[in-house]
This record gives C-alpha cells, structure tokens and sequence, in this order.
C-alpha cells in the first residue's frame, strides 16, 4: 500500500506541474499572438 500511495503523490504532483506549465505556455502563446497581430 505505501508504495501505490508514493506513486500516487507523485503522479498528482506531476499532473500540476503539467497543467501549471499548459496553462502559462498557453498565456505566452496568446500574448505573443496578440503583439505580432
């Protein structure tokens, strides 16, 4: 059981990170988008 509850902590933690670095790639893209238009 400790091990699956390790990797669960670590497989949520990298879904944040994940999703934490989609979202500030995606507010980069936009702004980018935004100033050559």
């Amino acid at each position: 059981m400790h091990v699956y509850a390790v990797f669960e902590i670590i497989s949520i933690q990298t879904a944040d990170y994940w999703r934490i670095m989609a979202e500030i790639s995606s507010f980069v893209y936009i702004k980018l988008v935004k100033t050559c238009k």
